[in-house]
Protein backbone atom coordinates (compact mmCIF):
# COMPACT_ATOMS: atom_id res chain seq x y z
CA UNK A 1 0.00 0.00 0.00
CA UNK A 2 1.07 3.58 -0.88
CA UNK A 3 1.11 6.11 1.86
CA UNK A 4 1.66 9.59 1.64
CA UNK A 5 5.22 9.69 3.00
CA UNK A 6 6.31 7.73 0.33
CA UNK A 7 5.65 10.21 -2.29
CA UNK A 8 7.62 13.07 -3.73
CA UNK A 9 6.62 16.01 -5.47
CA UNK A 10 9.23 15.80 -8.01
CA UNK A 11 11.61 13.46 -9.51
CA UNK A 12 15.65 14.77 -9.05
CA UNK A 13 18.48 14.01 -11.01
CA UNK A 14 19.31 11.08 -8.11
CA UNK A 15 16.11 9.18 -8.49
CA UNK A 16 16.81 8.34 -12.50
CA UNK A 17 18.26 5.62 -13.57
CA UNK A 18 22.67 6.02 -14.82
CA UNK A 19 21.29 6.74 -18.04
CA UNK A 20 17.97 8.76 -17.61
CA UNK A 21 19.65 12.01 -18.38
CA UNK A 22 21.32 10.97 -21.30
CA UNK A 23 17.99 9.90 -22.44
CA UNK A 24 16.16 13.02 -21.64
CA UNK A 25 18.73 14.94 -24.30
CA UNK A 26 18.73 12.59 -26.39
CA UNK A 27 14.68 12.37 -26.59
CA UNK A 28 14.59 15.79 -26.92
CA UNK A 29 17.12 16.26 -29.28
CA UNK A 30 15.09 13.60 -31.80
CA UNK A 31 11.82 15.46 -30.99
CA UNK A 32 12.96 19.17 -32.00
CA UNK A 33 14.86 17.07 -35.66
CA UNK A 34 11.30 15.59 -35.90
CA UNK A 35 8.98 18.79 -35.49
CA UNK A 36 11.35 19.92 -37.70
CA UNK A 37 11.42 17.33 -40.78
CA UNK A 38 7.53 17.78 -40.28
CA UNK A 39 7.51 21.57 -40.70
CA UNK A 40 10.07 21.21 -43.82
CA UNK A 41 7.83 19.02 -45.25
CA UNK A 42 4.80 20.65 -44.87
CA UNK A 43 6.70 24.12 -46.28
CA UNK A 44 7.70 22.25 -49.50
CA UNK A 45 4.36 20.93 -50.08
CA UNK A 46 3.05 24.80 -49.91
CA UNK A 47 6.78 25.49 -52.63
CA UNK A 48 5.38 23.04 -55.23
CA UNK A 49 1.83 23.75 -54.94
CA UNK A 50 2.73 27.34 -55.63
CA UNK A 51 4.85 26.69 -58.16
CA UNK A 52 2.20 24.03 -59.62
CA UNK A 53 0.18 27.47 -59.87
CA UNK A 54 2.60 29.36 -62.20
CA UNK A 55 2.89 26.67 -64.50
CA UNK A 56 -0.71 26.97 -64.65
CA UNK A 57 -1.38 30.09 -65.17
CA UNK A 58 1.82 30.16 -67.83
CA UNK A 59 -0.21 27.45 -69.77
CA UNK A 60 -3.63 29.45 -69.72
CA UNK A 61 -1.47 32.23 -70.94
CA UNK A 62 0.26 30.12 -73.47
CA UNK A 63 -3.07 29.07 -74.52
CA UNK A 64 -5.31 32.47 -74.35
CA UNK A 65 -1.84 33.89 -77.24
CA UNK A 66 -1.93 30.87 -79.23
CA UNK A 67 -5.68 30.97 -79.71
CA UNK A 68 -5.52 34.86 -80.52
CA UNK A 69 -2.74 34.43 -83.16
CA UNK A 70 -3.53 33.71 -86.51
CA UNK A 71 -2.00 30.78 -87.85
CA UNK A 72 1.42 31.15 -89.86
CA UNK A 73 1.40 29.89 -93.42
CA UNK A 74 3.57 26.54 -93.77
CA UNK A 75 6.26 26.93 -96.26
CA UNK A 76 5.63 24.81 -99.12
CA UNK A 77 8.58 22.93 -101.00
CA UNK A 78 7.61 21.94 -104.36
CA UNK A 79 9.64 18.98 -104.85
CA UNK A 80 9.79 17.82 -101.75
CA UNK A 81 10.19 14.07 -102.40
CA UNK A 82 13.17 15.04 -104.59
CA UNK A 83 15.05 16.94 -101.64
CA UNK A 84 14.69 13.46 -99.41
CA UNK A 85 17.11 11.12 -100.49
CA UNK A 86 15.88 7.24 -100.32
CA UNK A 87 18.40 5.44 -98.81
CA UNK A 88 21.50 5.45 -96.47
CA UNK A 89 23.52 5.65 -98.76
CA UNK A 90 22.00 8.31 -101.21
CA UNK A 91 21.72 10.25 -98.20
CA UNK A 92 25.99 9.61 -97.48
CA UNK A 93 26.44 10.50 -100.78
CA UNK A 94 24.24 13.69 -100.82
CA UNK A 95 26.36 14.96 -97.63
CA UNK A 96 29.87 13.89 -99.19
CA UNK A 97 29.17 16.11 -102.24
CA UNK A 98 27.75 19.26 -100.06
CA UNK A 99 31.14 18.76 -98.06
CA UNK A 100 33.09 18.60 -101.53
CA UNK A 101 31.82 21.62 -103.05
CA UNK A 102 31.84 23.62 -99.99
CA UNK A 103 34.14 26.81 -100.30
CA UNK A 104 37.99 26.84 -99.07
CA UNK A 105 38.63 29.22 -96.20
Amino acid sequence: MVTGANLKPYISLADLPPMGPLQLVVSGILTLIVYSMVLFAVYKVFQISNDVGEVKELLRAIKRNTEAAPAAPSPVVPHAAEAVPQSAEALVRAVHQGWKSAPEP
